[in-house]
């Protein structure tokens, strides 16, 4: 699994983490709620502290771990 982005803001650290988690559908208001501020402000912070949007860094982890999957496919079990 990739690592989350070192973050000094502990408000977008716990983000990655909970992120990384899984915790939520990582978007900005439900993040937001979890870190007990409004989505914006996470926004902003995230954006400062990392370069990123959150839906653009949610956006690279899809498509880092969709062809980490076509380079080495594993064996799905549907039940």
């Amino acid at each position: 699994r990739e690592a989350p982005l070192p973050a000094a803001d502990p408000a977008v650290r716990l983000a990655l983490l909970a992120m990384h988690a899984g915790a939520t559908g990582a978007n900005a208001d439900a993040l937001g709620r979890l870190m007990g501020m409004s989505g914006r402000q996470l926004q902003r912070r995230f954006k400062a502290a990392t370069g990123l949007t959150i839906k653009t860094y949610t956006r690279i982890r899809r498509l880092r771990a969709s062809l980490a999957h076509l380079v080495s496919p594993t064996e799905t079990t549907w039940s």
